[in-house]
């Protein structure tokens, strides 16, 4: 077996929760377009699929250079359940292992990307049978009748960072034999390894509040806040720096004439220094 990867991308065109979400702006293009580009830095990455009921959205991934695959009728109106698509969908693939990519992950990059692909080979000589992202987990949580289920009531409470170690499943990358993906009808396996992130990777865009939180992230690269004089340990001027980040690069006017009059005069100054900046590295 190769270890070569076929990443697929699925995006549909509407969702419940945030219309629209997987083609909404995000860095310089938007959430479809920013994933393809990952991935395409990738080394082990030798096909991308974009899968999706709409033109528009195959359009992009066309643009993009990569397999647009037109999602039949029965799967875009979810008439067959989720299984069957995937053992469809994986069966297009032409390379020896599956990568599902979702374009809700905007913080997985490149580097992750590349990290989890050795990573994935490693592992599966050691016996593992598959590939998920994870973030640790130290959260208070309760059952159904408000018991504790993570901790201890009364003197044998502990702080959460002192809390037996769970895991939060990202959805940032799921990597499998394409065989066997097919057979499980799921993602991953029974023997996953799990590969740890950091809270800014596992980032997944559900809701608006997601998707307001990813834009800020993106713009938080700790060497160019550093050459801005930011001090990472100071919300203020992090927040300050990435919202004039968002407003120097968004193509979007109503957002930023409404940022614009939210902060006023600090905002201009912010916006001065940063582009002051740019012009010097340019320079």
């Amino acid at each position: 077996m190769s270890e070569r990867i076929t990443a697929i991308i699925p995006a549909k065109a509407m969702s419940s929760r945030l219309p629209h979400k997987n083609t909404l702006p995000f860095g310089d293009s938007n959430l479809l377009v920013h994933k393809i580009r990952q991935l395409k830095q990738v080394e082990a990455i030798k096909e991308i699929i974009v899968s999706s009921e709409d033109d528009e959205i195959l359009g992009m991934a066309e643009a993009e250079g990569v397999r647009a695959i037109k999602r039949p009728y029965e799967f875009s109106a979810e008439t067959k359940p989720f299984q069957e698509f995937l053992y469809y969908i994986v069966g297009e693939a032409r390379e020896d292992h599956v990568m599902w990519a979702c374009c809700t992950s905007p913080m997985v990059g490149a580097d992750t990307y590349e990290r989890g692909c050795r990573t994935y080979f490693e592992k599966l000589r050691e016996g593992y049978d598959s590939l998920i992202t994870v973030m640790e987990y130290h959260h208070y949580l309760l059952d159904k009748d408000m018991k504790p289920y993570t901790f201890k009531w009364g003197p044998d409470h502990r702080n959460s960072q002192e809390l037996d170690k769970l895991y939060f499943f990202t959805d940032g990358i799921q990597l499998a034999p394409k065989e066997s993906m097919r057979a499980w009808k799921y993602y991953f396996g029974h023997n996953p390894y799990g590969m740890e992130v950091d809270l800014k990777t596992s980032t997944d865009v559900d809701t608006i509040y997601d998707y307001l939180l990813g834009r800020l992230q993106f713009f938080l690269e700790e060497d160019k806040m550093a050459a801005a004089g930011v001090d990472p340990r100071e919300g203020g001027q992090v927040y300050d720096y990435a919202l004039g980040r968002m407003l120097l690069s968004s193509p979007d006017e109503t957002i930023a004439g409404i940022l614009r009059q939210m902060d006023g005069d600090r905002l201009r100054s912010i916006l001065r220094r940063l582009e002051e900046q740019d012009a010097g590295a340019e320079g």
